[in-house]
């Protein structure tokens, strides 16, 4: 990649965190809640059967409504699943509770014991759909 393209998407990056860290805990609350009022409107998300969650870390949108919602509404809810440096899968656990944080987060079930989102998932038009 250019250097030039490369130095100008780290300043973004950088200044987008930089933006989102500086947003008050309120702000963030409100925005979390708009987003997730959106996405739940979505037919998009009506008609999901699973959805690719993450757990928020920092200034991160907490996709935290939207998931209870889906498990309430009998969707399955997948998490990325780091099992090596740069290597993620998705999980499906059976609740968000079934989660602890860590260095990264990660199941406190025994990860191999959890079912992979296999390929049928985000994306592929088999009723998937990326919670971002």
């Amino acid at each position: 990649m250019d250097t030039g393209v490369q130095k100008e998407k780290e300043y973004q990056r950088a200044a987008g965190i930089a933006r989102r860290c500086a947003l008050s805990v309120q702000q963030r609350t409100a925005f979390d809640a708009a987003i997730a009022d959106r996405v739940l409107a979505l037919p998009m998300f009506a008609a999901a059967r699973t959805i690719l969650s993450y757990c928020a870390v920092g200034g991160e949108v907490d996709p935290a409504a939207i998931d209870a919602a889906a498990f309430r509404l009998g969707k399955a809810v997948a998490y990325p699943l780091c099992l090596a440096e740069g290597h993620m899968e998705a999980a499906l656990p059976a609740a968000a509770d079934a989660l602890a944080p860590g260095p990264l987060w990660h199941s406190r079930a025994d990860p191999w014991a959890l079912p992979s989102a296999g390929t049928g998932g985000c994306g592929s038009g088999a009723g998937a759909l990326c919670s971002l």
